[in-house]
């Protein structure tokens, strides 16, 4: 049922609804294993039956599968693991690491890891606890633990696959044993999963108890809800699409308002959602004509037959050059200048990140067949966007805050993929594929008395909106504080009169607004905190949790401005400003989503 709909459940004569399904899918995402027995047993005590104990003795020999996420493709992976697990009659427990209490790790005997790398090789927020967990643990404490670790990155960047290999030396350093080499994916990641699934499987197998039952789900007997990702999408119709910039703005900036169905697609404010855009046409009948290729010529896209104008379309990266692209281009092109960047590192992924693919034909042609052609290219990634409502006041909607990304360069205009689709192409009463990329570390907290700082730049402020609306929606008792910065006043403040209506029924306590261009001196969100530093202080004191969403760089300044708050109205030096910073983060109160 894995390509089923929920609805289709309803066959199985199950005594639970499609929707009963879904809440309960969402309610047990992310336990741990010993959460997801004690939750058995107090549901089985609900309903008058019993648990054995040789059930939970038997999950502490079995294999536990974790995943730290981002975009959602280490939770894509982990998930394609365990499904393949349980073909084999396996029975491994699966989780989010953000639901994971790390001192289990004691009574693991298998675990496999999949995790990927974020902003200077760093790990995904939810992964933070289990690294200082790791980092403070006794040596060889983990002597019990075998283990492998599938790393997740771009190899355009500096740090690649940084928060695996730190993963993998942390636990071996704990004693930990590796049962596989550790894989280090690059974008086209699903090219390495099939040999290292296959790897590990075996060796989960092996090592399963003897006297382990086996069964092998059949399609209609597995309880397969549909998890909808990159690989089953879910088609969302375009409701409204509205600038909410003025015309003379800069940025054009767009409302967008996805139709959801409640039962089949849930999320919370915080999370993001992955928007797979095709290229745009135009764009790709222009690259058919430099190119010199024909169309409709037939090239093998993962085993499967296309032409190359769908294969363009619909399979590869066209707007986002990789290094690798052009490394490969400056060997065909046999050009001096881009063959001088081969042994300058930076200098390529500068040069990549400033051209796209039709900047390269253009400026540097070269000849080449349609197969090597598409074998140059990398695989088309999905876009994530922040979404900006929340299902507490929109039950069937998805609501997106999307600037387009347009300029020009090198005499030739560019556009984004995605946000060219969004806000350009796509029209009211169309569907675009979609799916949900859970954020956990960037959620509300539980407790709607406690305050919040929300600090957001730009589009920033998306998941903002959804805070607010949920906490609105909850009525809940903890002060709100908008920290909020763009261009200008009168063009860039988004969503301007619904944070005057929140201001004015009470649930916008507090807003500091900084606009950049509307003054000789430029002020930034950052500036705004140290302006308020002692009711920064003040709200921390209260428990207050602090969210920072936009640029890594803007997030960077945002925490520099915080250390100096620290310092200068909590009477701490230096390093009491730090550990007071390293507190807040343990403490899950500092989160970020930054790109």
């Amino acid at each position: 049922m894995h390509n089923a709909d929920i609805s289709a459940v309803a066959d199985l004569d199950f005594p639970l609804d499609g929707f009963q399904l879904s809440r309960l899918a969402q309610a047990v995402e992310g336990l741990s294993r010993e959460q997801l027995h004690w939750a058995s047993g107090y549901l089985a005590g609900l309903g008058g039956g019993t648990t054995t104990a040789s059930a939970a003795t038997a999950a502490q020999d079995g294999l536990t599968i974790l995943y730290a996420s981002v975009s959602g493709n280490a939770r894509s992976i982990a998930t394609r693991l365990a499904d393949d697990a349980r073909q084999r009659g396996l029975s491994p427990t699966l989780a989010d690491i953000s639901g994971y209490r790390p001192r289990e790790l004691r009574n693991e005997r298998l675990l496999y890891i999949v995790i990927s790398t974020q902003g200077e090789g760093e790990p995904p927020e939810s992964a933070n606890e289990l690294f200082r967990y790791l980092r403070g643990a006794k040596p060889r404490q983990l002597d019990q633990l075998e283990y492998a670790v599938f790393g997740l990155g771009d190899s355009s960047y500096e740090y690649f696959n940084q928060a695996a290999r730190d993963l993998d030396a942390l636990l071996e350093g704990l004693g930990a044993t590796a049962v596989a080499e550790r894989i280090e994916a690059d974008v086209d990641f699903s090219a390495r999963y099939g040999a290292w699934s296959q790897q590990v499987l075996d060796i989960a197998d092996a090592k399963a108890p003897a006297d382990e039952a086996r069964v092998v789900p059949s399609a209609r007997e597995s309880l397969h809800l549909i998890r909808y990702d990159r690989d089953h999408p879910y088609p969302a119709e375009v409701l409204d699409r509205r600038r909410i910039t003025t015309d003379d703005a800069v940025s054009d900036v767009q409302h967008i308002v996805l139709g959801i169905d409640p039962a089949k697609i849930r999320y919370a404010p915080g999370d993001a959602v992955g928007v797979l855009a095709e290229n745009d046409p135009e764009l790709v009948d222009r690259i058919l004509s430099l190119a010199r290729l024909d169309a409709d010529t037939e090239i093998s896209v993962d085993g499967s037959r296309h032409n190359l104008r769908n294969a363009l379309l619909h399979h590869f990266e066209l707007t986002q050059l990789h290094p690798l692209v052009v490394a490969e281009w400056a060997q065909r092109s046999a050009t001096p200048d881009l063959l001088a960047l081969l042994d300058d590192k930076a200098a390529l992924r500068d040069f990549a990140g400033r051209r796209q693919l039709i900047d390269l034909l253009s400026d540097y042609p070269i000849a080449i067949t349609p197969a090597d052609f598409a074998g140059l290219l990398q695989p088309l990634q999905p876009r994530l966007y922040s979404i900006a409502s929340s299902q507490a006041e929109y039950p069937d909607e998805l609501h997106l805050t999307v600037a387009t990304v347009e300029y020009e360069a090198f005499g030739r205009r560019h556009l984004g993929t995605a946000t060219g689709l969004l806000n350009r192409r796509i029209e009211v009463g169309q569907v675009l594929s979609i799916y949900i990329a859970p954020n956990p570390g960037f959620h509300l907290p539980a407790d709607d008395g406690k305050p919040v700082i929300m600090i957001g730049a730009g589009t920033g402020i998306a998941p903002f909106r959804g805070f607010l609306q949920q906490r609105a929606a909850r009525a809940g008792s903890g002060r709100n504080w908008l920290v909020f910065g763009n261009r200008h006043f009168h063009r860039d403040f988004l969503y301007q009169a619904e944070w005057i209506a929140y201001r004015d029924n009470g649930h916008l306590h507090r807003a500091s607004l900084a606009f950049s261009r509307d003054s000789e001196e430029r002020t930034y969100v950052q500036h705004r905190l140290l302006d308020a530093g002692a009711e920064v202080v003040r709200w921390l004191d209260e428990g207050a949790h602090l969210y920072v969403c936009g640029s890594i760089a803007m997030e960077k300044a945002v925490r520099g401005a915080l250390l100096d708050v620290l310092e200068t109205h909590a009477g701490l030096d230096l390093t009491g400003a730090g550990q007071r910073f390293e507190d807040l983060l343990a403490q899950g109160r500092y989160q970020k989503d930054v790109y």
